[in-house]
């Protein structure tokens, strides 16, 4: 996570794609959206240890 002075418009630090299944938003979001979110969290915090990524 960063702060940017307007939204949505800091590094893109980590993405994760995934498969969507066919079902409700709510239940993507509670099973896909949520497990990529981790993932992706997982990334960002690893790169930014590592002190390679620079935004």
């Amino acid at each position: 996570m960063e702060a940017a002075d307007q939204v949505d418009s800091g590094a893109i630090w980590a993405t994760y794609e995934f498969k969507m299944r066919s079902a409700s938003k709510s239940s993507l979001y509670r099973d896909e959206v949520a497990r990529a979110a981790v993932k992706a969290m997982l990334v960002a915090v690893r790169r930014f240890e590592s002190r390679l990524f620079v935004s």
